[in-house]
């Protein structure tokens, strides 16, 4: 059981560029080792090489699941000559951390910046303002789980991997919003 991490990602980014954003930066969640932090990232780019925007190497940085790497992350975006206008955290901790940063460095979400994140853990709709993100299929996915788990204590031989790819939810809260 899986989403499809690329094809969420470039929903975000997409919205993104259709609220006027050209200057996206990404922080990556985990080490682009791990599949759903490749796939998000690549989804990212596949996102702005279609608007045929700029993808550039310095507004992509890599975290390390924390909070702490979110905000060093987001620290070294803002400190760019032409800093970016929006950012796609690869998960919410890191969004909490960028978020964080944001708003030592005196800016505003989503006046100055605009933030997504992807998971949707349970704090993000009570931040202020609440964030977009990605909504995981999280019932969906203990279901598979189950299903799965229940078949194999029944005996029923799996003789090739199911893959089953779940969807996801936009959730299309306050960190964002059109530039002019």
């Amino acid at each position: 059981m899986d989403i499809d991490n690329r094809k969420s990602a470039k929903e975000v980014v997409t919205y993104l560029l259709k609220l006027g954003h050209r200057k996206i930066g990404m922080i990556a969640h985990a080490s682009v080792v791990y599949n759903a932090s490749f796939s998000r990232v690549e989804g990212y780019k596949e996102a702005m090489r279609d608007a045929e925007a700029t993808v550039s190497e310095e507004w992509i940085r890599v975290a390390d699941f924390s909070e702490e790497s979110g905000y060093r992350a987001m620290k070294e975006l803002l400190r760019l000559r032409d800093p970016v206008t929006a950012v796609f955290a690869g998960n919410d901790v890191i969004a909490y951390g960028a978020i964080k940063a944001i708003q030592d460095a005196g800016l505003n979400i989503p006046d100055d910046i605009s933030v997504v994140g992807f998971d949707d853990d349970y704090l993000s709709r009570y931040l202020n303002p609440p964030l977009t993100t990605i909504t995981l299929p999280a019932s969906g996915l203990g279901s598979q789980a189950a299903k799965l788990l229940i078949d194999i204590i029944s005996g029923e031989k799996i003789l090739e991997p199911k893959r089953v790819i779940l969807p996801t939810l936009f959730s299309i809260r306050k960190s964002c919003r059109e530039i002019i």
